[in-house]
């Protein structure tokens, strides 16, 4: 007999989600799905821009979505009742989940309860549903709890206040970052039952502090594996990509344009940024080197004709998606080590590793000089990624934890 998973996330999966986190939760739910060992059952959330492209009924997966944008009368209790979460710096969850979506989520799990629903297994997806586990721990004590930990939350939140420059708003990212580690920390070690991290480094992260490596499990983030991309490197365009509304993306573009953009040698050399969404402080940018392209339904030809991939990422934490879609398509990388976080590649052969603005140049004015083989590289980076990053293994993997998890 099938064993009962609840699976709960904060943005609800389909086929054609755009985020890198999206696509990983759709794939490994819908494997789950598919299997023979589980009954997956959905808690979630979207809002307008999903409405349309959920197509979890054509899976047959049973689900609970919850609207983000309610109705007038939902409105107003929502901002009653958000106050507290929204304006004090002292909340529980350290700003990370509203006090209206842990509301709803809970209730949502209440009523299921009182339907007779009772899940073997709870996956928990992204930090903001994992510092609910003690409200559903008491909900259902007996199920055995998994932590999705898409990034491990609290190192990004020590990024955002070393990176902040005013002081009094650098304070207060500080004592969030305390508030969040500590929360976080404390629900992964005394409530669940088995922490999946979606890199190595994440792992080795919470192993330093104090986590037993029993109790950790690694998966592969969802990629698009671009290893049939052709190269032919027409052009002398350095490519940038991801959702261009995020601060980690569109501030990274910027320090490139102010910072490495005037020092490369060749002035037809241009800086062409890629996503959906441009935030408005990167859009005025544009000029005849520096093109905000904006959302692109195909990657693949800027990825074949480009002359390098550059991610000089300033924010962030966990595995970069990003990252692996160019090794996969042999694509040259430059990127730091926020960018290279949780990616076991070697500087040189897999990748070219660039923190000063200088150091960007230089690669760069490399490669467009021929100093650098990029035939090899190219063949280094698509074996390293079909070697370290095989999904449909790690899947299986997965799998076979939660089997053995819900089994005890």
């Amino acid at each position: 007999m099938k064993k009962n998973m609840l699976v709960v996330s904060p943005y609800a999966p389909y086929d054609k989600v755009g985020h890198a986190g999206g696509k990983t939760h759709n794939y490994y739910l819908k494997y789950f799905h598919k299997s023979d060992e589980f009954k997956v059952r959905l808690i979630s959330f979207y809002n307008k821009m999903d409405e349309g492209k959920i197509d979890l009924d054509a899976y047959q997966i049973e689900h609970t979505l919850i609207y983000k944008n309610p109705s007038v009368k939902e409105k107003l209790f929502r901002r009653l009742i958000d106050l507290e979460s929204k304006h004090n710096p002292f909340n529980r969850y350290a700003d990370i989940v509203s006090n209206y979506e842990a509301f709803r989520v809970i209730s949502v799990m209440k009523q299921m309860k009182e339907d007779g629903y009772y899940p073997d297994i709870i996956l928990l997806e992204w930090t903001q549903m994992v510092v609910l586990a003690p409200k559903i721990r008491k909900i259902y004590p007996d199920a055995k709890m998994v932590a999705s930990e898409h990034d491990v939350t609290f190192l990004g939140y020590e990024r955002k206040y070393q990176y902040e420059k005013h002081p009094l708003k650098k304070q207060l990212l500080k004592y969030k970052y305390n508030k969040m580690k500590k929360r976080e920390l404390d629900v992964l070690h005394n409530i669940c039952d088995l922490v999946v991290t979606h890199n190595v480094k994440d792992r080795q992260l919470l192993e330093q502090h104090g986590f037993d490596g029993e109790k950790l499990h690694v998966i592969v983030p969802y990629y698009m594996d671009m290893t049939a991309v052709q190269r032919k490197a027409a052009t002398k365009d350095i490519i940038f990509f991801g959702a261009m509304s995020r601060p980690e993306n569109y501030l990274s573009a910027i320090w490139f344009i102010e910072n490495v953009l005037d020092q490369i040698a060749d002035k037809e050399a241009r800086f062409v940024v890629i996503g959906g969404n441009p935030h408005p402080s990167l859009v005025k940018y544009a000029s005849e080197r520096v093109e905000i392209a904006g959302f692109v339904d195909d990657v693949s030809t800027y990825f074949s004709s480009c002359l390098c991939a550059a991610a000089p990422l300033v924010l962030g934490a966990g595995i970069k998606v990003k990252i692996l879609e160019t090794l996969s398509a042999g694509v040259p990388t430059l990127t730091n080590e926020i960018g290279i976080e949780g990616i076991p590649a070697q500087d040189g052969l897999h990748y070219l590793h660039c923190t000063e603005p200088q150091e960007y140049a230089r690669a760069i004015n490399k490669i467009i000089n021929g100093e650098i083989d990029i035939d090899q590289l190219t063949v280094n980076m698509k074996g390293f990624i079909k070697e370290q990053f095989n999904m449909e293994k790690s899947a299986a993997e997965f799998l076979e934890r939660v089997r053995n998890l819900a089994a005890q």
